[in-house]
C-alpha cells in the first residue's frame, strides 16, 4: 500500500493543448507580462477561485490575441494554476466534454 501512495498522479493533455500551451508561455514572455502573471499566482496562491480567474484573464487575453483556442482556455487555465503541483503527459488521443451548466466545450 505504501507503494501505491507514493507513486505521483499522471494526468493527460492533447498535443494541440499541449501546443497552444507553449505559445501562450512565449506570448506570456514576449509581452513581457509573465513575470506579472507568475506573481499574480504566487500571491493568491491561498486563494484558488482568485488563481483561476487571474489565470483566465491573461488566456483569454491570449486566445484574443492568437485569434485561436477558445476551446482550450479553461484547459489552459488549468494547467497555469496548477504547474508544478501536477504531472502531465501529452496524449494523442482525442475527446469532447460539454459542461451541462454552461455548455463549454472542452476539447483534448
Amino acid at each position: 500500500m505504501s507503494e501505491i501512495s507514493q507513486e505521483r498522479a499522471k494526468f493527460s493533455e492533447s498535443a494541440a493543448a499541449a501546443e497552444l500551451r507553449r505559445e501562450f508561455l512565449l506570448h506570456l514572455e514576449e509581452s513581457g507580462a509573465a513575470r506579472g502573471f507568475e506573481e499574480d499566482l504566487r500571491v493568491l496562491s491561498a486563494h484558488a477561485p482568485e488563481r483561476i480567474r487571474i489565470a483566465l484573464s491573461y488566456v483569454d487575453a491570449f486566445v484574443r490575441s492568437a485569434g485561436k483556442g477558445a476551446e482550450y482556455r479553461l484547459e489552459l487555465a488549468a494547467r497555469a494554476v496548477c504547474e508544478g503541483e501536477l504531472e502531465f503527459q501529452v496524449s494523442s488521443a482525442t475527446w469532447t466534454w460539454r459542461c451541462r451548466i454552461c455548455s463549454v466545450r472542452i476539447r483534448a
